[in-house]
């Protein structure tokens, strides 16, 4: 299905390829990932790699690959003075950590100097926590913010990545993941847990 002329420019053929390849390495045999990695980590030697949301669990993660495959990371965060003391004698020490925050968009310029390749994973931001009632009365605005930080900031990293000369962007969302089973947790009619299952 084809939603635009957008879908089938050039750049977007090469990221659907990019996206083909690390699909196909997740199933190749271990020894043939060797041989990747071992590739890999000779073409990362000085290239820097911006993780937004370098804090969660999967950009925590994502940091840990890439220092081991030999890439320069830089983490941003919007507490990266707490974050250097936590991670003292960690893998993540080598990280280089730097404050921003998404809905400022003029904290994101220097962070992107020198950067060839960003990963973008922030946590979804809430305010609703685990309340179905709270999340009801709070979805607007968390829709609102999200919308913000989706659109607005990851359309100025792409901006400043054409810039830097960036080559490769990778998006990481959960945006929407459980929302439905949250809201229909206060819903307990047939239709409600059917929701849920589907």
């Amino acid at each position: 299905m084809q939603i635009s002329g957008e879908a089938q420019s050039p750049e977007r053929r090469k990221l659907l390829g990019a996206a083909a390849r690390v699909a196909a390495f997740a199933t190749v045999s271990q020894a043939q990932q060797q041989v990747a990695f071992a590739a890999t980590s000779q073409q990362a030697k000085g290239e820097i790699v911006l993780v937004v949301g370098a804090t969660s669990t999967m950009g925590q993660e994502a940091c840990s690959d890439l220092l081991a495959l030999g890439y320069k990371v830089r983490g941003l965060t919007r507490r990266a003075d707490d974050v250097k003391t936590a991670v003292v004698g960690t893998e993540l020490a080598n990280v280089e950590w730097v404050s921003g925050n998404l809905n400022n968009l003029a904290d994101l310029a220097p962070v992107m100097k020198g950067v060839k390749k960003v990963i973008f994973s922030p946590l979804l931001a809430t305010r609703a926590g685990l309340d179905p009632a709270y999340a009801k009365a709070t979805m607007q605005e968390d829709i609102s913010m999200n919308r913000r930080i989706y659109s607005e900031a990851v359309g100025e990293l792409l901006r400043l990545g054409k810039i830097e000369g960036i080559d490769k962007f990778v998006l990481v969302s959960s945006a929407g993941a459980g929302l439905a089973a949250r809201l229909s947790q206060s819903t307990p009619s047939p239709e409600g847990r059917r929701r849920r299952l589907s």
